[in-house]
């Protein structure tokens, strides 16, 4: 399963009856807020091994589901060498 998989599955358990894209923005709707933000960033350190320095939390990195696949598609190169390296 992709990062792109798993997201787009939490994403669409979400979803209510209006209809969101890929490019809604989390913050400027409301689905995210500061704390929630939060809880998105462990969901993906711990399904991802990835960890979000804090250089990492921006809003632009987290605005809509296309960020954060973007994001976690630019780490996945950076987890594979620290595997192997």
């Amino acid at each position: 399963m992709t990062a792109e998989d798993a997201w787009t599955g939490r994403w669409r358990q979400a979803e209510t009856t209006s209809r969101r894209g890929s490019d809604t923005s989390l913050l400027e709707t409301g689905i995210l807020h500061s704390l929630s933000l939060l809880g998105v960033v462990v969901f993906l350190e711990e399904r991802f091994g990835t960890t979000a320095g804090e250089e990492n939390l921006l809003p632009e990195n987290f605005a809509s589901m296309n960020t954060i696949c973007a994001y976690l598609r630019a780490r996945e190169p950076a987890k594979q060498e620290a595997a192997h390296g």
